[in-house]
């Protein structure tokens, strides 16, 4: 989780070690534009994660985790990670895609 991240990684490195790319129904699509659907634009995907808050953590891991592929998801207490309505419709559509 969130505990095991390199604080001294920066944030594309940190989900280009789980994929360069996750698979679509539209095709491949990369890490970098995946991080900026999920509300971090380029030039903090160049920043280290020890510079990110606590909730920008929480997102960071939750993308990694999707990046994955996972067959499921459980979420426990999605409204702390939810808390901006933006981000909310954004997990959705990524879902949406995945699956």
């Amino acid at each position: 989780g969130v505990a095991y991240m390199d604080p001294n990684k920066k944030v594309l490195d940190y989900i280009r070690d789980t994929a360069e790319y996750v698979r679509t129904p539209e095709g491949s699509v990369s890490a970098s534009v995946m991080l900026d659907r999920f509300l971090f634009p380029p030039v903090v995907q160049q920043q280290l994660i020890k510079s990110l808050s606590g909730g920008e953590k929480k997102r960071l891991y939750l993308l990694r985790v999707l990046m994955e592929e996972p067959n499921f998801l459980i979420l426990d207490e999605p409204a702390l990670i939810f808390a901006r309505w933006k981000f909310l419709k954004i997990i959705l559509t990524v879902l949406k895609e995945l699956w």
